[in-house]
């Protein structure tokens, strides 16, 4: 029932490949955020795109959350698994043009910005 839910919202996942795709994804959100199986799934339910993300995407996206923004790895499971659409986020072009625009034009400091994006 919940891989037909997931076909349903996004058939372009029968395309992935399981070992391209699929295994070393579910394996570095795993690893990288301590996500037990359930919160994996849960994840992967309401974003099946991820499944589609390129390890070096899933890479940039770890790096700013942690090493940009200064989110341990606990807060960012714990933001991730509140709001999946956070993974979904171009680092490049939405991502730090937006901490960017705030933090350094509007001097916001850097902990305010880090609850706008866990309000997000």
């Amino acid at each position: 029932e919940e891989v037909r839910y997931m076909v349903m919202r996004m058939p372009a996942v029968l395309q992935y490949s399981a070992k391209g795709n699929v295994a070393p994804t579910t394996l570095f959100l795993q690893r990288s955020f301590d996500l037990s199986r359930k919160d994996l799934k849960r994840l992967l339910l309401d974003y099946p795109s991820i499944l589609g993300y390129s390890m070096q995407n899933l890479k940039t996206k770890f790096n700013f959350y942690l090493k940009l923004c200064g989110f341990t790895k606990e807060e960012a499971r714990k933001m991730f698994l509140q709001e999946p659409k956070l993974l979904t986020a171009s680092v490049r072009t939405g991502l730090v043009p937006r901490m960017h625009f705030l933090v350094k034009e509007l001097e916001f400091p850097l902990d305010v910005f880090r609850e706008i994006v866990k309000k997000n």
